[in-house]
């Protein structure tokens, strides 16, 4: 059995979307869920198909599973990219200072520019795509 620790609704969502192409649209074609422990609020077990509206026939959670392990790393890099490509589409121009800005705001801007160099060396990590230390957004 597979830890669901590492196996998350959004590696079965990838998993799924593998399998068939992105043609199929989560929250529309199919709805991923998983269940939340009542004290810790954190995922509790194997994600699922919460449900299935395509005329694709609708996979095992057995044949989803062995996908993902089949092609996790691929999934997981994928997944870790997308993570980074939103952050960074989140920090555009927050990195730019205009050059009579004051000091405060050029430190602010270089703060910025660091995070998002690091956020672009992410996938140069040597844990990567299991194991990232992802830096810190800038206060």
């Amino acid at each position: 059995m597979l830890d669901f620790k590492n196996y998350t609704h959004d590696l079965m969502v990838s998993a799924i979307h593998g399998m068939f192409g992105k043609t199929l649209v989560h929250g529309r074609d199919f709805w991923v869920a998983h269940p939340i422990s009542r004290t810790t609020g954190e995922q509790d077990g194997d994600p699922f198909i919460a449900a299935w509206n395509s005329d694709v026939p609708q996979p095992s959670a057995d044949d989803v599973r062995k996908h993902f392990l089949d092609n996790e790393h691929e999934l997981r890099a994928a997944r870790v990219r997308a993570y980074r490509d939103e952050a960074l589409l989140n920090s555009d121009g927050r990195a730019d200072a205009p050059t009579d800005a004051p000091e405060s705001a050029k430190a602010k801007a270089a703060a910025w520019a660091e995070y998002r160099d690091a956020l672009r060396d992410v996938t140069n990590q040597a844990g990567f795509p299991f194991d990232i230390t992802w830096p810190a957004i800038p206060a």
